[in-house]
């Protein structure tokens, strides 16, 4: 039992975990019936609408999204004249402006990123960006296409973020 105090007023209330508890509690409200806070008189059994026979999780449908089977966590094969042409600087600045700017970046442009960093080494110190770019789209996809799925390149580069987090 755990009083409380509404306007002067000291009230009792149960906390109920359980069936047992539950039909002791209704055992000491039958022994000493409580006086009606109401106006109206309890003189009989409550009426409303019995919920318990029926299916609640018919009457609510739940549909997934975002699921990641079937998803490709590979990283893009960048060839070598690509390689060496791709300015992690410059891609990283474009990327930034992009995503503050409110332009959902496509998430195949972040794994390219990933993969021509990890080729050059940079991976470690550009992992903390990267994965700020993936919150920040999440959020821009959320504000922007809510009730839609997010993309397939988005959630892969959320794995392969996360998969070369250590490196």
């Amino acid at each position: 039992m755990y009083p409380y105090s509404e306007s002067g007023r000291v009230y009792e209330y149960y906390i109920v975990f359980d069936e047992k508890k539950i039909a002791e509690l209704e055992e000491s409200c039958a022994a000493s019936p409580a006086k009606a806070s109401s106006a109206v008189e309890n003189k009989g059994p409550l009426g409303g609408i019995d919920f318990k026979h029926q299916a609640m999780a018919s009457a609510t449908t739940y549909e997934t999204f975002g699921s990641f089977l079937g998803l490709d966590f590979s990283l893009p094969k960048l060839s070598a004249s690509a390689l060496l042409s791709f300015d992690l600087d410059k891609e990283a600045g474009d990327i930034e402006k992009a995503i503050e700017g409110g332009i959902i970046v496509s998430g195949q442009r972040i794994k390219e990123f990933i993969a021509a960093s990890l080729a050059k080494g940079q991976l470690s110190q550009r992992r903390d960006n990267v994965i700020a770019w993936l919150a920040k789209l999440g959020m821009l996809e959320e504000a922007q296409c809510c009730m839609q799925e997010s993309s397939r390149e988005y959630r892969e580069a959320l794995v392969i973020a996360e998969s070369y987090a250590a490196i």
